[in-house]
């Protein structure tokens, strides 16, 4: 078995200059006022997650009444309550051509679609200070998701979108009238970065800065720091390539086991060696889930190597704070990728903390920002024989 994090050969980079924005470490999102993590926020994030992933989403709608059109690096700051947790990430993205509007984005690689809170949308689910002046081409339909519990309904609009300085003309951009679900001030939109075309939905930003030449490298990549080490300010994302600064070793590359998602072949997870029974054969790599999601029984089978670990409800386990957490090991196509024990911790108290890992309803292992911390990831849309792969590599 290969062992992805002493592999040390020169790392592979772009040979242009890199397109980077700083993304934002938000801590905030899910605590209450005094820094506590507020369960009931937490709830509603599973709920979102799951929802993403039930989704059925109608694109090309009909508006009822048709409208007249209207109208590489950068600094950053992380913010955590409780200097410990980083319950998100974020950065700038700019809509518009002419007089472009400043939105926080949370990038997204498990979902397509690029919404903004839009004139319409009530202040009360559409947080922050930015709506969009929907200066860009009426597309004169609609996008509709609808989730298990609520939907989002946003107008189509053309636009051009600037990430890291790279910028895509007529890229979709969906005005958001209705938001049902978990409220945040920053991120205030949410940019999808996995597969439209290739779906047969419309092209994500991503899909048409490749096809505008905007790129000369298929890929996009991510660094994602952490409060409590002193490196959330130095999280990004890279457009059109990889910051070989934040990674060691050459990255592995993972083909793609369906465009469903970024899904990559699961050859397993142990804990001190004893493998976790009740996963699928797949892992969807998604920087748009917090932690770590399984089916109930895996869950359950992943805390049964835990010593003192114990269910706290019907998603999360308790963890003591002072455990000793045995070697946690991740099995991709073949190789071995670690997580930091660090990571297995989500919520920190005095004496009981909650796990990383929690049970939801969705047949494949999420993969999201407590494994994603430990690796550096590079998502290319032709690495694998000009076929879409994730590669991995241990990050800084």
């Amino acid at each position: 078995m290969k062992t992805a994090a002493f592999l040390t050969l020169v790392a592979l980079s772009s040979t242009t200059p890199l397109a980077k924005v700083p993304i934002a470490s938000n801590d905030a999102a899910l605590r209450d006022a005094e820094g506590r993590l507020d369960y009931s926020r937490v709830l509603r994030m599973i709920q979102e997650i799951e929802d993403k992933y039930a989704a059925e989403t109608v694109y090309g709608e009909p508006l009822p009444v048709k409208r007249a059109a209207g109208g590489s690096s950068e600094p950053m700051k992380a913010y955590s309550e409780d200097g410990y947790n980083d319950d998100d990430y974020y950065g700038n993205g700019l809509v518009g051509k002419n007089s472009p509007q400043t939105f926080t984005v949370k990038f997204d690689t498990g979902s397509s679609t690029f919404f903004v809170p839009g004139p319409k949308c009530p202040s009360s689910t559409c947080l922050g200070p930015t709506r969009y002046n929907e200066g860009g081409t009426d597309e004169h339909n609609t996008t509709t998701v609808n989730y298990a519990k609520g939907k989002r309904v946003g107008e189509n609009f053309l636009d051009t979108v600037s990430v890291a300085g790279v910028s895509v003309d007529n890229t979709q951009v969906v005005s958001l009238s209705q938001r049902e679900g978990p409220t945040h001030v920053a991120p205030d939109s949410l940019m999808g970065l996995g597969f439209g075309k290739l779906k047969g939905k419309p092209n994500t930003f991503f899909e048409d800065a490749m096809e505008q030449g905007k790129v000369s490298v298929n890929e996009f990549s991510f660094y994602l720091g952490r409060t409590a080490k002193g490196t959330a300010d130095k999280s990004e994302i890279t457009i059109g390539g990889r910051d070989s600064s934040k990674f060691t070793g050459t990255p592995v590359l993972l083909p793609l086991v369906n465009t469903d998602h970024w899904n990559v072949p699961l050859d397993g997870v142990t804990v001190g060696g004893k493998a976790v029974t009740g996963l699928a054969k797949i892992a969807t790599i998604d920087t748009g889930t917090s932690i770590i999601a399984a089916p109930a029984t895996a869950v359950e089978s992943f805390y049964s190597n835990i010593p003192g670990s114990a269910k706290h409800d019907s998603h999360f386990y308790s963890v003591p704070c002072d455990a000793t957490i045995p070697p946690v090991v991740f099995k991709f196509g073949g190789h071995d990728f670690p997580l930091d024990s660090f990571d297995v911790i989500y919520d920190k108290k005095k004496n009981v903390c909650l796990g990383s890992f929690y049970s939801l309803s969705y047949p494949s292992l999420l993969v999201g920002d407590s494994f994603l911390k430990s690796w550096y990831s590079i998502y290319s849309y032709d690495a694998a024989g000009g076929k879409p792969a994730v590669l991995l590599a241990k990050a800084v």
